[in-house]
This record gives C-alpha cells, sequence and structure tokens, in this order.
C-alpha cells in the first residue's frame, strides 16, 4: 500500500467516528426515515464494526510507524486503545498525514 493511500484510508477511518455521530444526530432528529431499511435497522452494528477495526488498526500502526520516534511507541499505543476514537484523528495528524514536499526537501520530515 502506498503512504498516500494508506494516508487517506486512515484519515477517512479516524473522521469515521464523527461522521457516524452526525448519522446519528440527523437520525434522531429526522428519524431514520432517509436511511434503506435494512441499513436503518443494523446502521449502529456495521459503524460499530467499523470504529471497533480501525481502532485496532490504529493501535498496531503505533508499534509499526517508523514516524512514531521509538520512545513514544507505547504511550500512543496506550492513548489509541484507552481514548480511541478520539485520539485518532490526532495520532493521524501526527503521525500518518503525508508530509509536505517542503519539509522533506529541507530534512525536517
Amino acid at each position: 500500500m502506498s503512504s498516500r493511500t494508506k494516508a487517506i484510508a486512515f484519515g477517512l477511518a479516524a473522521m469515521w467516528f464523527y461522521l457516524l455521530m452526525g448519522v446519528a444526530l440527523l437520525a434522531g432528529i429526522d428519524g431514520p426515515r432517509w436511511l434503506p431499511e435494512h441499513l436503518s435497522r443494523y446502521w449502529i452494528l456495521y459503524a460499530g464494526i467499523i470504529v471497533v477495526v480501525s481502532w485496532i488498526v490504529f493501535v498496531i500502526d503505533a508499534f509499526r510507524n517508523p514516524r512514531v520516534p521509538e520512545g513514544k511507541r507505547r504511550l500512543w499505543a496506550a492513548v489509541l486503545f484507552f481514548a480511541g476514537p478520539w485520539a485518532m484523528p490526532f495520532y493521524f495528524w501526527f503521525y500518518v498525514r503525508p508530509v509536505r514536499r517542503l519539509e522533506a526537501a529541507d530534512g525536517r520530515a
């Protein structure tokens, strides 16, 4: 998987929880009538599975990502494990998102 594809996948996974909260809010306000019948019954199950799988992938990536400093790997794994979806966007921002070309050219990456 290329680093750009990985960054896009991790970015979507990091924001999925907040998209889920938006859908839950809309469904609570307007009712689930705008969702297909099968999806309106089981959407919380599907969304929960996606959140848990992305949560596990983020924790594993904290140990395997070379951009995470050696001394912070266990810290980030613990933060991701306990804070879960709330910590994912921060981890994505600091360690997964693509580095700008100017920073890479200057050697600050």
